[in-house]
């Protein structure tokens, strides 16, 4: 079973591709819906661009910057394209771009005119010192530290790196009072779900991942104290009772998961939450009891394999049993399991692949969603710097960036294939001799 939000990424990528004249294979989408209808959801979706550049055009404050927040190839692709649309209606705007998808920033500007200064790590400090130096010239923000940008005489130029934020405290909670949020996701109540992000950075060492080293393969935590104070500002302010924490992991440090639980019960915040957890032991039956109690309701694990010979190859750094024993404790707590798996990781074999269906197929009435993706290849993540240690070559996009999509040779896909099919049967059972009354639900994105 598809879901819709896949379907939508998946229009709106070969939207970007078509628009800005990149000859990728057909091969890489399929027909998923009629034409009838993806013309109708381009025309929604252009209706909004096309608005909100009529708006720049027509802004008497004569706003000069114009910042992106990519965290997607198919942000990246759409950010590239608007940039592009924006800078023939007003030559004068600064684009800025900036977030996880920009660890190539030379070979993404060398390419693509149309980006004018990229936002390299943290970018609080960076864009607020751009907003306050930028006066219509490259010139007046070239001193300014984790940018890089084109410069005439001088190519492309990278600052020095911006310092990381010695305290996450120190930084203000985030403003949502100008944004539409009946428009953002909201749960069965229409409550808006709101993001909280307590860490940056991560523990783990998965060869085909960025986190670790996009935020300078450190790992922070705000106080506990901190963030609850942002939880409850966020239920005062927005009146929500759910919100989605947006860190890498929940549980890098199971001190301070404890800490922050224990906070939430003794203050009785009474916030519903999920998040991404990583498998560990100490994921036992005490601790996720008092997750449960503290409002947590999922938590997404990235298991990727059933086969414990290509977890060692992707450096999960856990076993299968420790998985399985994680996954049914979670459930047995009332937290419904959420995992990620990956399909056609290099040197994956039809053997590996077997152990993959089996691990859903015996552990399925515990699991409540399943996302499924095709491997790609993130630039900066360690795959990308030893791609023959994985047998595979990487292929230069027209972005300017080594990307999740180009790299050779492609899997034919038969896993990947045979994966739907299992995902679907299982999809349409119930969870014999469980106590849920629901069937399980996969997702299968397409890249």
């Amino acid at each position: 079973m598809r879901d819709l939000q896949e379907i939508f990424e998946e229009i709106m990528l070969q939207e970007a591709y078509d628009q800005l004249g990149y000859n990728v294979s057909n091969l890489m989408f399929r027909d998923i819906i009629s034409e009838e209808s993806k013309q109708a959801t381009l025309s929604d979706v252009w209706k909004i661009c096309n608005d909100w550049f009529l708006d720049v055009a027509r802004d008497s404050k004569e706003q000069n910057i114009v910042g992106f927040h990519v965290i997607s190839h198919t942000g990246l692709m759409w950010s590239i394209l608007l940039a592009r649309r924006l800078k023939k209606i007003q030559p004068r705007i600064l684009t800025v771009l900036g977030g996880p998808a920009f660890l190539s920033c030379e070979e993404v500007l060398s390419v693509n005119s149309e980006i004018d200064v990229i936002v390299r790590g943290e970018g609080e400090v960076t864009i607020s010192e751009i907003a306050n130096s930028y006066d219509g010239s490259l010139e007046s923000i070239e001193g300014i530290d984790g940018i890089s940008y084109r410069s005439g005489k001088n190519g492309i130029v990278s600052n020095a790196d911006r310092q990381l934020i010695k305290s996450l405290d120190a930084l203000p909670f985030p403003d949502y009072d100008d944004l539409p949020l009946r428009e953002y996701p909201q749960n069965k109540f229409g409550m808006p779900i709101m993001p909280v992000v307590g860490s940056r950075g991560c523990v783990g060492d998965c060869v085909f991942c960025v986190e670790k080293r996009l935020w300078g393969n450190t790992y922070r935590m705000r106080s506990p104290e901190n963030i609850v104070s942002e939880i409850k500002n966020i239920k005062e302010k927005y009146g929500t009772s759910i919100i989605r924490f947006n860190d890498s992991l929940i549980n890098c440090n199971i001190k301070s998961l404890e800490k922050l639980c224990d906070l939430l019960i003794e203050e009785n915040v009474r916030m519903q939450w999920t998040s991404n957890a990583r498998i560990r032991p100490e994921m036992n039956n005490r601790l996720l009891r008092k997750m449960r109690q503290a409002g947590c309701i999922g938590l997404w694990f990235g298991i990727e394999s059933g086969s414990q010979r290509i977890l060692r190859k992707m450096k999960k750094g856990y076993d299968l049993e420790t998985a399985k024993n994680v996954i049914h404790d979670t459930a047995k707590n009332g937290i419904r399991v959420q995992i990620f798996m990956i399909a056609d990781f290099p040197g994956e074999t039809f053997s590996d692949f077997n152990k993959s269906v089996a691990f859903l197929e015996q552990n399925h009435e515990f699991i409540d969603q399943v996302s499924v993706s095709r491997f790609g290849v993130l630039p900066n993540s360690e795959i990308s710097h030893n791609p023959q240690e994985y047998k595979i070559e990487l292929i230069k996009g027209k972005t300017g960036i080594n990307y999740s999509y180009f790299y050779s040779p492609t899997p034919d896909g038969y896993r990947y294939e045979n994966l739907r099919s299992v995902w679907n049967r299982l999809s349409m059972e119930k969870t014999a001799g469980s106590k849920r009354n629901y069937p399980l639900k996969i997702i299968v994105p397409y890249y």
